[in-house]
C-alpha cells in the first residue's frame, strides 16, 4: 500500500462531497476515494487535506491521467465540479504561506494558505530565446490573506517585477482568489533549461504587495513527470511529433549521456592512436622499416587518419 496525500482548494461553500474517481466500463471497474463528506467538504474548511492508502494500480491510474476529482453539492447550481488529474510540463506552481520575508527551502513549500498556478504556452512568431515571450494564464486561490491587494511574480535574486497576477478579492466566499488569461511574460523567467523541475526551475517567485511591504511566498516550480509527454503536452515547446521535448528530464539526461559516452569514446580513440603511433615509432627506430622494404600488412607510405567524436576535426 502507498500513502497518497491529497490537498484540495475550492470555492464552493455548500459542497457536500469531494471524491477521487475512476470508471472503466470496458473492464467493469469503478473506484471512489472519499476526500471529504458533508460539511467537511465545504470551502470553509480549505485547505482540505487527507492521506488515503492506495495500491499500485491506483498510482498507475493517477500517473496515466485516469483519475478525476469530483466536487458535488447535492444538486445545487454552480456546485458540481469535475476534472481529470494529470501531470503537465507547462504548469508552474507556487505555494502560499507566510515565510517571514525570506524565500523558503524545498522542505518548507507549504500550501496552508493557498496555491497559485501559471500555465504557459507559445506565442505565434515568438522564438525560443531568453528574450522571447510566452503567453500565460494564471489562477490563485488563498485564505487568510489581506483583501484587495495585488499578487505579483518577482525575479529571484533581483526583485524585478516579472508579472502582475491580479487583485485578491474576497467577495462572499471564504477562499479568496484571482485569475486571468492571455497575459505574457519573458521566457527567461519562466523556464530555466539547466534545472528542469523543482526549486530553481524558474526565475520567479510569488508575492503580495500590501501597502509598503511585501508578503513573500514560494518560488514557482515546474513539477516532475516520470513518463513521456504527449505531443499536445509538448506543444508549448514547439514539438509536434510526440517526442520528449528539450525541457523534459529524459531528454536532458540523454544529452548528458551522449556527452559522457562521446567523451569516453574520444579518450579511447585517442589512446588507440597514441599506441599505434608509439608502435610505429619503435618499429622505425629499430630499423623494422628499411628503405625499400615493408613489413607484412603495412603500405610503403603509412597514413594515420582519425576523426574525433567532438568537433569533427580530421588529423592525418
Amino acid at each position: 500500500m502507498y500513502a497518497l496525500s491529497v490537498t484540495v482548494w475550492h470555492q464552493v461553500q455548500f459542497a457536500t462531497a469531494i471524491t477521487l474517481n475512476n470508471y472503466d466500463a470496458a473492464n467493469n471497474y469503478t473506484l471512489t476515494l472519499y476526500v471529504a463528506e458533508g460539511s467537511a467538504a465545504s470551502s470553509n474548511n480549505c485547505p482540505i487535506n487527507v492521506v488515503v492508502l492506495v495500491d499500485k494500480k491506483v498510482l498507475d491510474l493517477l500517473n496515466n491521467g485516469d483519475i478525476y476529482v469530483q466536487i458535488t453539492s447535492g444538486g445545487q447550481a454552480g456546485g458540481q465540479l469535475q476534472g481529470n488529474l494529470y501531470r503537465r510540463n507547462d504548469l508552474l506552481v507556487a505555494f502560499i504561506n507566510i515565510y517571514n520575508g525570506t524565500l523558503p527551502n524545498a522542505t518548507e513549500y507549504l500550501a496552508t494558505l493557498g496555491m497559485a498556478i501559471i500555465q504557459v504556452y507559445t506565442v505565434p512568431q515568438q522564438g525560443s530565446g531568453p528574450e522571447s515571450w510566452l503567453g500565460f494564464d494564471y489562477y490563485v486561490l488563498s485564505t487568510g490573506l489581506p483583501d484587495g491587494y495585488n499578487f505579483q511574480a518577482l525575479q529571484v535574486g533581483r526583485n524585478n517585477i516579472v508579472a502582475y497576477l491580479g487583485n485578491n478579492s474576497a467577495g462572499s466566499v471564504p477562499v479568496t482568489g484571482t485569475w486571468d488569461t492571455g497575459r505574457a511574460l519573458q521566457r527567461m523567467y519562466a523556464i530555466v533549461d539547466s534545472v528542469l523541475y523543482g526549486p530553481g526551475s524558474t526565475e520567479m517567485y510569488l508575492t503580495m504587495l500590501v501597502d509598503n511591504s511585501t508578503l513573500i511566498f514560494t518560488p514557482f516550480v515546474r513539477l516532475y513527470r516520470p513518463k513521456a509527454f504527449t505531443s499536445a503536452e509538448l506543444e508549448f515547446v514547439g514539438s509536434s511529433d510526440g517526442e520528449e521535448g528539450p525541457l523534459h528530464p529524459h531528454k536532458f539526461n540523454n544529452r548528458l549521456d551522449r556527452a559522457k559516452y562521446g567523451a569516453i569514446a574520444g579518450i579511447v580513440v585517442g589512446l588507440l592512436l597514441v599506441i599505434t603511433v608509439s608502435v610505429l615509432f619503435i618499429g622505425w627506430s629499430v630499423g623494422a622499416f628499411k628503405p625499400g622494404k615493408t613489413p607484412t600488412g603495412y603500405p610503403t607510405r603509412t597514413t594515420i587518419t582519425r576523426t574525433t567524436t567532438t568537433g569533427g576535426q580530421r588529423f592525418q
